[in-house]
């Protein structure tokens, strides 16, 4: 006897019509009809191609269909909302915690009156609860405010001239 699919002989070891249940499957499967034709010659969901897939006819269309904002226009429009959001929210945080007997003209002098170079810094940080008072302002160059970021026993890097 042979095997119905694959035409091999068949040794005894099975009394069926196949060798091995590799052959029975795909003997099964050769008269199935897959996905009931649903995916049959459908556009491109990013290009509109015609395609037999289901949804993109490649993987660029597919990698295409993914990103986030579609545009240059679209993703910075996005940073910028973000953007001012962040900024209110550090705004409305910075009110809070602004005493109400503070001298705000001072406050203002001295973020007027910063030498060029050189940012306002909260000694204590306002996310770490400092207030926005006079004595908790200082001045820093920029790469020291940016290392310091919002640690609160922060000493600056001196140069050692050695």
């Amino acid at each position: 006897m042979k095997c119905v699919n694959c035409n091999t002989p068949l040794n005894g070891k099975y009394t069926k019509k196949f060798c091995s249940r590799s052959c029975s499957a795909s003997h099964t499967n050769k008269s199935k009809r897959r996905n009931n034709g649903k995916w049959a010659d459908k556009p491109c969901f990013t290009c509109g191609k015609i395609t037999k897939k289901p949804k993109y006819c490649c993987r660029v269309c597919f990698a295409a269909s993914n990103k986030k904002y579609k545009t240059l226009e679209e993703r910075q429009n996005a940073y910028k909302l973000k953007n001012r959001e962040n900024n209110a929210n550090y705004r409305a945080k910075l009110n809070q915690q602004t005493p109400i007997t503070i001298d705000r003209k001072a406050i203002e002098r001295f973020y007027s009156e910063c030498p060029r170079g050189y940012e306002v810094d909260h000694i204590v940080p306002i996310s770490r609860g400092g207030l926005h008072t006079l004595e908790n302002l200082q001045y820093l160059t920029s790469s020291e405010n940016k290392s310091k970021g919002n640690k609160l026993n922060w000493r600056p890097r001196r140069e050692s001239n050695t």
